[in-house]
């Protein structure tokens, strides 16, 4: 049973952590709705992860999803950032 105290610990840091981040994010949008939805934490570290990103990536995403493809990527980043891929 020695195992199961370390999935409850795990299971809690999880958990707490998403918590942090939601709350972290929430407090970043209110304070863009104050100062101009440009500063919105997600939109600024979506828009630095776009110029990082290598020029044939973003033609391939282009091509892909057309006029949609920041659509495409901040819709996907909250799940790709859940898994722990970013």
């Amino acid at each position: 049973m020695k195992g199961v105290g370390k999935l409850r610990t795990a299971a809690v840091g999880a958990v707490t952590g998403l918590g942090s981040a939601a709350a972290a994010l929430a407090c970043g949008d209110l304070a863009a709705a104050l100062t101009g939805p440009t500063s919105a934490p997600v939109v600024v570290v979506g828009s630095a992860a776009i110029d990082l990103t290598p020029t044939w990536l973003k033609e391939f995403a282009v091509q892909r999803f057309g006029a949609h493809d920041k659509t495409v990527f901040f819709r996907s980043r909250p799940n790709r950032a859940s898994c722990g891929s970013e």
